[in-house]
């Protein structure tokens, strides 16, 4: 995070993420299976649609930081946040 910050200009808005593609659907899926949750999911589809899936541009974030950006799994990230949270909370 330091990195994006000494190197970009103010009020910039990076997406932090990769290119990788993931349903809303699959999303909830994969963090109620981590998490070991399994509430029933329900879709209202009297709303308007909006987006399906998630994806970032990590263009902006590439050029403002000039080291090489390691990702890790998005399952794995999943598993780290919900192991900070409940350490934290």
């Amino acid at each position: 995070m330091n990195l994006i910050m000494d190197n970009s200009r103010s009020n910039t808005i990076v997406n932090i993420g990769t290119k990788e593609t993931i349903s809303v659907s699959e999303l909830v899926k994969l963090i109620c299976k981590i998490s070991g949750k399994s509430p029933k999911i329900l879709f209202d589809t009297s709303k308007p649609e909006g987006r399906f899936i998630k994806s970032s541009d990590t263009n902006l974030l590439s050029s403002i930081v000039e080291e090489e950006i390691v990702t890790i799994s998005i399952q794995e990230g999943i598993s780290r946040m919900i192991g900070w949270y409940k350490e934290n909370f």
